[in-house]
């Protein structure tokens, strides 16, 4: 049946039964929208590790570096890797969310700036998280699709495990999901080693790929022609503007008992996958060898491995897999479900619809919503071209809030105004670098070539041109940013008041357990930590970092370091 065997068939439907048994059980715990949205805050590290490394890891990234890995060879990697070098800044830009005190992050921007900022980044939100889930979910209909040799339709996965992670995520919302995302995460390290002693066995390890792959740029970690140092730079620069919008990272930082659990969270849990990622290009690279000759699409490469090497080794293996494709799934789609639910619910709904709701009505419409938000990600995964593209858009549309995000974290000038045209601003840049007509413009500038403004993609024999990626991303961030610094100056200040509350929750360490009698506010009795500016000049507010901040940044960056060296070895010399 669907090409599998009884025995895979049992396996598949004995998890899938079990982890919505398990959701719905401690589902049953919820009773308000905080218990909805963040799950009690009260977490370990141990589990706030799993939620961040469940919760970031998905199909999406396993089959976008895979499809890199086989088109473009080991530098692929760096399609999740773009993250590798911001990922030590984690350590500090955790607290940043657990300070507030806030349900969502568009908390954030509601406490910094106004509501009109507040709803700009609740409804951009909301798009990114239905753009996550459809990238997800067209992903991984490639990846089952390729398991079972196209006897699993793409479009039956899909619908298969959005019903899952749509029924316990619907009853227990963020609750459910510290939980399950525990299990999924164990299960997602398994899937990640499960093909590659297999396939490396076929072509001979490392040497034998060595041996049958003749251009040194599939095996070199960049790639000058598309992925080299520049793009590397520019693209993680962009992930530290843009990953702090994205609306799950609220509840991967802040839902731990205090902030300390969030710095662990966020970086190490995030850390986990940047290992990950090596063995998921390892398996690739591998897949190239193995289909040579063959007419094989790069989304479908890694699921066609499985199909070709597991059934004939145990029954029940090729099930196994399936189930940890299935739990990297439904991890990631029903974080960002229950994010965007929470988003619109609590900065959209409690606002404009409903204002003096019992908790009971914003819950079921916590529920209602994310029928809502699966259902537009559904219609996402059937009409994007492949996951790679997607994958780019990801990168991309964080980044537009991010501008005021971080230049109103550090500047007390930054306005209302400030904010909405530096927002605006980016997305009109970024959409007029991927017009024809300025594609052409650029093209015919006489310094075009010397710096490297147009790259040309060849695909399916036919050569298409568009401004080349770190390029696009300098032009609408920088612009963008110009754009709102100017307009700030030009415009009037945020109240000082609502700035000084803003900037005394920031640097008001949570160091303990705390109980709140209202988000976004401090416990009874307690009074904001005093300023220690980093710049003492008027409006500015960075503040000096502790050296446990400054220790553990070192810390990370010697791990990140040691896997760029780990990665380098094992391609030239294992």
């Amino acid at each position: 049946m669907f090409g599998l065997t009884v025995a895979d068939i049992v396996v598949i439907l004995t998890y899938m039964v079990g982890i919505s048994f398990v959701g719905i059980w401690v589902g049953r715990k919820v009773k308000n929208s905080e218990d909805y949205i963040m799950g009690g805050r009260n977490y370990g590290k141990i589990m706030m590790i799993m939620h961040s490394f469940a919760a970031s890891t998905s199909t999406s990234a396993i089959v976008g570096v895979a499809s890199k890995t086989f088109t473009v060879g080991v530098s692929g990697i760096w399609y999740l890797w773009l993250y590798l070098f911001s990922t030590p800044f984690f350590w500090i830009i955790a607290p940043i969310f657990r300070r507030l005190r806030a349900l969502t992050t568009g908390d954030y921007f509601l406490m910094r700036y106004d509501k009109s900022v507040e709803m700009l980044y609740s409804i951009l939100g909301v798009v990114m998280q239905v753009l996550i889930i459809g990238l997800t979910l067209k992903a991984s209909g490639a990846l089952i699709s390729g398991c079972t040799q196209g006897a699993v339709s793409p479009t039956l996965a899909i619908w298969g495990i959005t019903i899952v992670f749509l029924l316990y995520g619907f009853v227990g919302g963020l609750t459910s999901t510290m939980v399950t995302d525990t299990i999924q995460g164990i299960l997602t390290l398994i899937f990640s080693f499960m093909l590659l002693p297999f396939v490396m066995s076929s072509v001979g390890g490392m040497a034998g790929i060595r041996e049958k792959i003749s251009s040194p740029e599939m095996l070199s970690i960049v790639a000058p022609n598309e992925i080299g140092l520049f793009f590397i730079i520019v693209l993680t620069f962009l992930t530290l503007v843009g990953n702090v919008t994205l609306p799950h990272i609220m509840g991967i930082c802040a839902t731990g008992t205090t902030e300390h659990e969030g710095r662990y969270g966020f970086t190490y849990g995030n850390f986990i996958k940047r290992v990950l990622s090596i063995p998921w290009t390892l398996t690739a690279l591998a897949a190239v060898v193995y289909f040579a000759g063959r007419d094989i699409k790069p989304d479908d490469s890694y699921g066609l491995l499985a199909y070709e090497f597991l059934p004939g080794l145990m029954p029940g293996l090729m099930g196994l897999f399936l189930v940890t494709i299935i739990a990297s799934i439904m991890a990631g789609c029903n974080n960002a479900m229950i994010s965007a639910s929470s988003l619109f619910v609590a900065n959209i709904y409690q606002n404009y619809v409903s204002k003096n709701a019992t908790q009971k009505h914003y819950v079921n419409a916590g529920r209602v919503t994310s029928i809502v938000i699966v259902g537009l990600g559904i219609t996402i995964a059937f009409s994007l071209p492949d996951v790679v593209k997607g994958l780019e858009l990801t990168f991309m549309v964080p980044a537009f809030l991010g501008i005021a995000f971080w230049i109103g974290f550090a500047w007390r000038r930054y306005t209302v105004a400030g904010a909405w045209a530096s927002t605006l601003g980016a997305f009109f840049i970024w959409w007029l670098t991927v017009t024809p007509f300025f594609i052409n413009f650029v093209e015919s500038l006489s310094f075009s070539d010397s710096l490297n403004l147009i790259f040309h993609r060849v695909k399916n024999g036919v050569t298409t041109s568009e401004i080349y990626l770190p390029w696009v991303v300098i032009l609408f961030v920088l612009g963008g940013a110009l754009i709102g610094v100017i307009v700030s100056l030009l415009t009037k200040p945020v109240e000082e008041a609502k700035l000084e509350h803003f900037y005394g929750m920031l640097r008001t360490p949570v160091d303990k357990p705390e109980v709140l009698d209202k988000p976004g506010f401090l416990p009874k009795g307690m009074e904001f930590a005093p300023r220690k500016k980093l710049i003492n000049l008027p409006n500015w507010e960075l503040q000096i970092p502790s050296w446990y901040a400054i220790k553990g940044v070192i810390i990370a960056f010697f791990w990140v370091s040691t896997l760029v060296v780990a990665l380098w070895a094992i391609v030239n010399y294992l």
